[in-house]
């Protein structure tokens, strides 16, 4: 198995999860609460989000190669022919990780403002759809055990190289796993592959980005 994310915790089971899921629901009295509501306060936080990550991930690299530069700098005397340009790069650094921090300001404080505003609600909404993922997907275990009699699921994690590899007995199996989007705190990657063949790949192709209700 392949995968994008180094360290990926996954499941392959010996049945579809995803069909499971889709009888209960299917059979819950009413639909999932808070889709559009959720969907709409997710939105409000998503874009100051993102500009203060992608700042903050700049401000991190020059930060490392500051780090780099002043162990540099350190280990040379100042008469050294290359100090005075390593010396020059290195406050042209600084200015840079400044501007960097800076930019990422306004964003920061746009997340303060609607961290008060809208988590509260977005909590209280949460905790409504927990109980009902609770009540309607109660039965999911007792189903799920009949179709482990014979075939346990297999769990595992895929290495420093995002790889794993796994000896699977005769019969249909499906590999499960998810992981947090990076760029949204309210989205994850969530993957229900089936296994064709001798090689699973786990990538945004084979993946689903959705909201993390």
């Amino acid at each position: 198995m392949e995968a994008p994310v180094a360290h990926l915790a996954f499941v392959v089971l010996p049945y579809d999860r995803d069909s499971i899921l889709a009888l209960l629901e299917k059979a819950a009295p009413a639909p999932r609460p808070h889709t559009r509501q959720l969907d709409s306060l997710f939105a409000l936080w998503r874009e100051p989000f993102t500009r203060y990550a992608r700042a903050s991930y700049r401000a991190q690299e020059i930060a490392e190669s500051l780090a780099v530069l002043r162990h540099r700098l350190d280990s040379l005397p100042r008469n050294a022919p290359d100090y005075p340009a390593l010396y020059g790069a290195f406050g042209a650094l600084n200015d840079s990780l400044a501007a960097a921090r800076k930019q990422g300001e306004p964003a920061r404080q746009e997340l303060e403002r609607l961290r008060g505003r809208v988590i509260p609600t977005v909590d209280s909404l949460r905790r409504e759809v927990s109980a009902w993922e609770n009540s309607t997907f109660r039965n999911y275990e007792s189903l799920v055990s009949e179709l482990t009699k014979t075939r346990d699921p297999i769990a595992d994690t895929t290495g420093a190289d995002g790889r794993s590899s796994l000896h699977l007995k005769d019969g249909a199996w499906w590999v499960y796993a998810w992981t947090w989007d990076a760029g949204d705190p309210y989205r994850q990657w969530y993957w229900n592959v089936p296994v064709r063949g001798s090689k699973v790949v786990l990538d945004a192709r084979s993946g689903v980005r959705r909201p993390s209700y």
